[in-house]
């Protein structure tokens, strides 16, 4: 296979705009693409390779593993080893555990599924997980597994390859498109394999030649405006779009054109082909490897949005490590030794499970760490009676989500109700009607349009909060209800009115909060509207534990034992707090404002005892159980 050197530099284009988007820079609002320009190239190199082998009668599977294992196991193992190491001075026990888990996910190639069941909104920890970007490599490693025995099925019908990887293309592509959960299209093979398909199909465009006709000229032309594109798609991204979804067929697209048409005749190939962007390619692997863990810790011991100097140092380490990395572990491994193929892959296994136990071993740290039940349980979030109690479908009551046969009480609301259940549930019989991000509102959902969260979620929390109100209304024995919400949602995303989505506005949210305080009244029961706990916008669970656990910090949060005064809740909450204080002009509403009780002149409180906050605003267990005490004897 001849080399290109434009291919290297193309790497550049990838793993530059990446790093700056986990870094906090917000130059390029799409610099995530970057990883579908990898796996484009991907699909491009391996399938170049394996036709090449195949024609030559020189295929050899094991072979074909062995350097995928070369390749990708020893800088990924040094990776792993080292933040492994790190983790004890940056990660709590809670964060341990998780990084333990994700590590054996690794190790197994299914990181992506692990990722896919487990970042939910209310983990927030997983965002800060040091192998959070692993689930790419997941993704590529399980093409890997399945595409040569493909190839070498298509190869016998050498006429009709092109046609059967496109085939294959646009049913992936499809089902992208026809899959309705967000997270599923992001995470998981079946939805991503058409970008890696992508680079296939150019392999055998270039492999057969079938674009010689094409003159030099048009071919500049072409790779220039594939370089436009790319700048585009990382540039002009928004989250109103969703991804992958239409959007990603633009870097997939430039990616592509980049491949065909780029070479050392044309200006974009030249450019591509520079010695700074060679280089930077050239090491890019081991550059996606080392940002997460770094840019996680970093923003771990800051406790809020990286400084351009601290940005500037985390690039730097970033840097330094991947060239340790490629210098000293990368070039050796691939190079051919005189180990058999047998022995390197039974090494390969070995490895694999090497780092599969020592996973486990960092999942199980918390228990042999001689930590106490109440330090774990302070970074375990909230959730109520049970889990099934945060909604994924219509709303029923469920045994497991009432305290007894015939409750008085009904909790209804997102994550911020959800946290105050078990507080409430020990003065009260209660029901729980919560579901994340859905804040209780029966004309209007919010409309985040990211992730799973589209408008399929959208439509789920509508028909939930109607489906609670309809209950409230129809159940005579219900005699009390406590509305709670972040109520943060309604400033960020627009909304979903049960036909059509609407531009956010504040004055819309303001009537339609309204609507719902005015229903609930006229049923004549007892209604409480409890605001979020008071925070200040720093991730206060995280402040407290670092400080618990003497870990790595870098704020002055911190260093101010957490603690912040009340005024500064009102300003990062005055729009929440403008529209809370009409809520008591309503029959039988009242509100219950958490920012009277626990903030006084010297502070607010997130410490007694134990820790109260899990995160930036939500409670856990402990903080449920204080807050409790705040309200029942207010509703009771």
């Amino acid at each position: 296979m001849k080399y290109r050197a434009e291919i290297d530099g193309l790497r550049a284009l990838a793993i530059l705009p990446v790093l700056f988007h986990h870094s906090g820079l917000h130059l390029l609002p799409g610099g995530f693409a970057g990883v579908d320009v990898f796996f484009v190239i991907s699909g491009y190199l391996i399938t170049t390779i394996l036709l090449k082998e195949i024609s030559e009668g020189k295929f050899s599977l094991s072979s074909f593993y062995e350097r995928r294992a070369r390749r990708i196991l020893p800088a990924m193992a040094f990776m792993i080893v080292v933040s492994s190491f790190l983790s004890f001075f940056f990660l709590d026990p809670a964060s341990m555990k998780m990084l333990g888990y994700s590590i054996v996910a690794v190790s197994t190639f299914m990181a992506n599924i692990f990722f896919f069941l487990k970042l939910d909104y209310f983990n927030p920890s997983a965002e800060l997980n040091p192998m959070l970007h692993m689930w790419s490599l997941a993704v590529e490693e399980q093409f890997y597994l399945f595409f040569p025995f493909i190839l070498l099925l298509l190869t016998r019908f050498k006429k009709h390859i092109f046609l059967a990887l496109s085939v294959i293309f646009i049913i992936s592509l499809l089902s992208m498109f026809l899959t309705s959960n967000q997270s599923v299209n992001f995470y998981l093979i079946h939805t991503r394999a058409w970008e890696l398909l992508a680079g296939s199909i150019c392999s055998v465009l270039i492999t057969k030649n079938t674009l010689s006709a094409i003159n030099e000229s048009l071919k500049g032309w072409l790779s220039i405006l594939a370089i436009l594109l790319l700048i585009i798609s990382y540039s002009t991204y928004s989250y109103e779009y969703a991804f992958p979804g239409w959007f990603t067929i633009l870097p997939v697209i430039s990616t592509a054109l980049i491949i065909l048409f780029a070479s050392e005749n044309n200006i974009v190939g030249k450019m591509l082909s520079s010695k700074i962007l060679v280089f930077i390619g050239l090491i890019s692997y081991s550059l996606y490897l080392w940002h997460q863990p770094i840019f996680a810790f970093a923003k771990l011991m800051t406790l809020e949005s990286l400084t351009n100097e601290l940005i500037a140092f985390s690039m730097l380490i970033v840097f330094l490590l991947s060239l340790l990395s490629y210098q000293y572990v990368e070039k050796p491994f691939r190079r051919k030794s005189n180990k058999s193929t047998k022995t390197v892959l039974t090494l390969s296994v070995f490895s694999l499970l090497v780092m599969s136990v020592m996973g486990l071993l960092l999942s199980l740290y918390p228990k042999f760490g001689g930590f106490s039940k109440a330090e774990i349980t302070q970074s375990k979030p909230s959730i109520g009676l049970n889990k099934l109690c945060n909604f994924k479908s219509d709303f029923q009551i469920l045994d497991e989500c009432k305290t007894s046969e015939n409750p008085e009480t009904i909790v209804w609301g997102d994550s911020y109700a959800m946290h105050l259940v078990k507080g409430l549930s020990k003065n009260n019989e209660l029901i729980q009607a919560t579901k994340s991000a859905c804040s209780p509102n029966v004309s209007l959902s919010t409309f985040p349009n990211f992730k799973s969260y589209d408008l399929n979620w959208s439509k789920s929390c509508f028909k939930f909060n109607n489906d609670v109100i309809n209950e409230i209304e129809n159940n005579s024995q219900i005699k009390t209800v406590i509305l709670s919400s972040a109520f943060e949602q309604w400033f960020k995303y627009d909304y979903f009115d049960g036909a059509r989505v609407l531009n956010n506005d504040f004055d819309t949210y303001l009537i339609s909060f309204k609507q719902t305080l005015s229903r609930l009244s006229l049923t004549g029961k007892r209604i409480f509207v409890v605001s979020p706990p008071p925070n200040n916008g720093k991730n206060i669970g995280q402040c407290l534990l670092r400080k618990h656990y003497s870990l790595v910090s870098y704020s002055n949060f911190i260093d101010n034992n957490c603690t912040f005064q009340r005024n500064e809740f009102s300003q990062y909450y005055s729009k929440i707090l403008y529209f809370l204080k009409d809520v008591e002009s309503y029959p039988n509403v009242k509100l219950i404002d958490l920012s009277k009780s626990m903030c006084t002149k010297s502070g607010c409180v997130t410490f007694e005892q134990n820790s109260l906050y899990l995160d930036t605003g939500h409670l856990n267990d402990f903080g449920s159980e204080y807050v409790g005490k705040i309200i029942n004897p207010i509703i009771n």
